[in-house]
């Protein structure tokens, strides 16, 4: 199987320095060329060439790469979210990336911290990394808050769901 990834010039850059993917990929069985922007790469294994994908779509989100290659563990996932399908006005949409990240970053990283997950706003998106439970749940947080709900609900609604998962 065959499949490739864009990445934009710094991004490819940074990836072409990693020494450490070039090793993974390696470790994986995995052919992997870099041609402009363009990463190539190929695989006998279905699951290697999606986790392998969506690690290359963290990393260009803005994941730092030791982030990103979580995702070749099958215990965590990926989870993109367009602001565009909010708002198609850029105001909107840097008002609803400030009501995320809050103060000094203080509302995303709270969220990530009770959720277990990694949080990026780049562009026009807000990618999620973590356990599946974890994203789920970040993933709705972040789904109120580009929707107007208030922080005390959004964090009642986390707390609420992490009990549930507990089992409390």
């Amino acid at each position: 199987m065959f499949d490739e990834v864009t990445l934009s010039r710094k991004k490819i850059s940074e990836l072409k320095q990693q020494n450490r993917f070039f090793k993974d990929m390696d470790d994986l069985g995995v052919d992997v060329s870099i041609k402009g922007n363009v990463v190539s790469f190929s695989s006998d294994r279905a699951v290697d060439m999606l986790s392998i994908k969506d690690m290359l779509l963290a990393f260009g989100r803005g994941f730092v790469y030791d982030t990103a290659r979580m995702l070749l563990d099958d215990q965590y996932e990926l989870r993109i979210i367009k602001l565009s399908d909010y708002s198609k006005s850029e105001n909107r949409q840097f008002q609803i990336k400030a009501r995320i990240i809050g103060r000094r970053g203080s509302i995303k990283r709270q969220i990530g911290k009770l959720t277990s997950c990694f949080i990026v706003v780049y562009g026009k998106t807000v990618s999620v990394i973590g356990p599946y439970e974890g994203v789920e749940i970040a993933a709705e947080a972040i789904d109120l808050l580009s929707k107007g709900a208030k922080y005390t609900t959004v964090f009642k609604f986390i707390s609420d769901n992490l009990r549930s998962i507990a089992g409390e």
